[in-house]
């Protein structure tokens, strides 16, 4: 009897191998498999970065009231002769201080040796976003061999002490959560962007999992990996800085607000991380360095800021449709069913885990949040309306999540060896609510299927609708668009320079006043349909006072086309 138990148990464990061996496949699978979407916006400002030049440079060779080529255009998306890494940190560093250099680095070795094709950048970002699956499976093997130091601690899991079904939810949460992380729509999606945020999870989980072993063993090796983590993090993304401060909030109440060995020992390693990243905090500080994020502060409606953090919460397990996207049937339908699973694996891992368990993933998830949250709600804003900058708080939500389908399945599986039957009140509950959290996997996997075929997605944002406006230049006969640098223009006509036909060109105006009626005519000539991209209303005003009209034939709520119907001769 004994060894027939001990073979469905075997089987048992193998299948689960499988499943989870199947599922990271889907995953990696779901990243590869689609690489062409729209290159929009801020990637397009990732190979600007990576050509070494500024802004300023570019819009004083290219913005200058001249006709430009997509060619001309693209030179400055990807490696050339003229300039090296360290124009890359200089480009940065002038103009876009806000994002640190290690990723726009390493991505500039990697476009060096395999191409400038948006295809080869991107795979660079999949390839990096792999680092973030045994990350987070290392993470819950950490906590829960942090947690099983103690056996006050070790018995919190058990329901007899003569049961090691800790040493199971151990392994199957940790499984859990990696399969969880590889099929998650969010995640997969900002594996395929050519930006710094699939290195940013991989790092950030890494760093948490450097820390609870340092809290674990406590030796000078691992609370140096720690400071190593730490400094690599905070040169992918500032917002780390949030996460090794929900870090020292978690060690000084693990160690009951005493000060202990190891809250100076963190303290050392995080002040150390601080210092090795001083030299670009220095530019970071500086006066204009953070004035690509200025749109963060930009107060919006509370019912508008509510609808995108349920967006958020849908996100993690679904691929919704449209730039935003709230207001469609199957948001509302999901909602309810996810937002459920997360409340209800926030009181399974609060209820059934050991503090120092449920400690560390509570203000894991709002260590990032809080930060961006509060100001929001205080001095009005959207900080936190921008997914990127929640990536920790998903992976946090995904961890409860993992314990919690971890331990209801092994709730399941030890009634089913005592023989309890299948009318049993508590199975019937426990199966109920496993369906449910199993339900949000399904979500995942269906998610990921999606991205396979998808051309855009809501990570494109003000570009999502870009396959449109540019289906409609290519469909043109000798395109000519015309548009200055102001706003979104800039980075949107690098990310359309991408999907144009070569036939298209661009006269790319100096400031928002275009040249006297006689050049524009001279420009005109040799082009049958011209279009007018983004255009203040004094550059259309401009153009009237010169009798030259023009037709709205695309928009969205970022995007304007217009055609000009009546040319001044």
């Amino acid at each position: 009897m004994h060894s027939l138990l001990k073979a469905n148990l075997l089987r048992l464990r193998n299948w689960k191998v499988i499943l989870c061996v199947i599922c990271v496949g889907l995953g990696i699978w779901f990243r590869f498999g689609n690489l062409h979407q729209i290159y929009w916006h801020d990637e397009a400002f990732t190979s600007l970065r990576i050509s070494g030049y500024t802004s300023l440079e570019v819009k004083q060779n290219l913005f200058n009231n001249q006709l430009v080529s997509l060619d001309e255009l693209l030179y400055y998306q990807g490696i050339n002769q003229e300039r090296t890494v360290f124009d890359t940190v200089k480009s940065l560093a002038f103009d876009d201080a806000q994002h640190p250099p290690l990723y726009y680095v390493l991505a500039w070795f990697w476009v060096a040796t395999w191409g400038n094709s948006v295809a080869n950048l991107r795979s660079f970002s999949v390839l990096v976003s792999l680092f973030s699956l045994p990350a987070i499976y290392w993470l819950c093997q950490e906590l829960f061999a942090l947690i099983c130091c103690s056996p006050k601690e070790v018995t919190a899991l058990q329901d007899h002490p003569d049961d090691q079904n800790y040493l199971k939810t151990k392994n199957l949460t940790s499984s859990i959560a990696m399969i969880i992380v590889a099929t998650s729509p969010v995640h997969i999606l900002y594996a395929q962007e050519a930006r710094e945020y699939a290195l940013w999870t991989g790092l950030v989980l890494a760093m948490s999992a450097a820390l609870v072993r340092s809290l674990r063993l406590h030796n000078w090796k691992n609370w140096s990996l720690y400071t190593i983590l730490l400094t690599a993090s905070l040169y992918t993304s500032p917002l780390s800085g949030f996460v090794a401060l929900g870090h020292g909030v978690y060690v000084l109440l693990r160690e009951h607000c005493r000060l202990s060995c190891r809250v100076l020992a963190y303290a050392l390693a995080a002040t150390l991380g601080l210092i090795f990243f001083v030299p670009w905090l220095l530019v970071l500080l500086n006066d204009g360095a953070v004035g690509g994020a200025s749109w963060t502060a930009q107060p919006i409606p509370l019912v508008t800021w509510l609808k995108l953090w349920g967006l958020h919460i849908v996100r993690c397990f679904i691929l919704t449709e449209g730039d935003f996207g709230f207001d469609t049937a199957i948001v509302y339908g999901v909602l309810p069913l996810v937002l459920g699973a997360i409340v209800y694996a926030f009181y399974c891992l609060c209820r059934h885990s050991p503090r120092d368990f449920w400690l560390f993933v509570l203000i894991f998830t709002s260590a990032s949040a809080l930060p961006l949250v509060i100001p929001d709600l205080v001095l009005g804003g959207q900080r936190s309306t921008a997914g990127r900058y929640l990536l920790p708080t998903f992976l946090g939500m995904q961890l409860a999540l993992a314990f919690s389908i971890g331990h209801t399945f092994q709730i399941l599986q030890k009634s089913k060896l005592k023989g309890l039957t299948a009318k049993s009140p508590h199975k019937l509950k426990q199966g109920i609510i496993l369906i449910v959290l199993l339900s949000t996997l399904i979500l995942n996997i269906w998610s990921g299927l999606q991205v396979l075929s998808i051309k855009t997605s809501w990570i494109k944002v003000i570009n999502y609708h870009l396959p449109s406006l540019s289906a409609v230049v290519n469909t043109s006969q000798k395109p000519l668009i015309i548009s200055a640098a102001s706003g979104i223009n800039f980075g949107t006509i690098f990310a359309l320079a991408h999907v144009l036909d070569p036939k298209v060109y661009f006269l790319l105006l100096k400031d928002e006043s275009p040249p006297d009626a006689v050049e524009i005519t001279n420009k005109f000539l040799g082009f049958r349909d011209i279009f007018l991209f983004n255009p203040s209303p004094e550059l259309r005003e401009s153009l009237l006072e010169q009798n030259i009209q023009a037709t709205l034939v695309y928009q969205d709520f970022h995007l304007f086309l217009w055609k000009l119907s009546a040319l001044v001769r």
